[in-house]
Parts: C-alpha cells; sequence; structure tokens
C-alpha cells in the first residue's frame, strides 16, 4: 500500500524508507557520501528488531538532499 504524505519533508521518510524495504541499503549510504553538502549534518539511523528471535540490525548513514520527492544527486 502506498503511503501518500501530505507535507513534502515526509516524503523523504518515505524515500529512506521504502529503499530500506527493498534492501537498498548502500544506495541510500552513497547518497548520503554524495551529498556532501556544508553546514550540520545529520544521520539517519534506521533499527530493524526481529521480536520472535531477538536479533536486531541497526544501518547508519549520512542526510541526503533531497528536493521535489526526490534526491537531488544520483549514484551512477
Amino acid at each position: 500500500m502506498d503511503t501518500i504524505y501530505e507535507y513534502p519533508n515526509d516524503n523523504y521518510y518515505k524515500f529512506i524508507i521504502d529503499n530500506y524495504r527493498e534492501g537498498n541499503i548502500e544506495y541510500l549510504k552513497k547518497l548520503g557520501e554524495l551529498s556532501n553538502h556544508s553546514g550540520y549534518r545529520t544521520g539517519e539511523v534506521i533499527y530493524e528488531i526481529d521480536l520472535n528471535s531477538g536479533s536486531k540490525k541497526r544501518e547508519v548513514f549520512k542526510d541526503i538532499l533531497f528536493l521535489n520527492g526526490k534526491p537531488i544527486l544520483e549514484v551512477e
């Protein structure tokens, strides 16, 4: 089911979550590295916890330059 968010900033998080669910972790990490903008940078962290087995997974990448529902830069 596709979620439509009212505010553009929410589309950023939809983009992140959709790519994570599709297994595009390296893509997100590369986009974060390419988005080497000046100023204060934040990091994005996704935790995946399997409640049945207790296993935990943590993915970390830098924030991505994002405008009009898509990243400004693209990974080649």
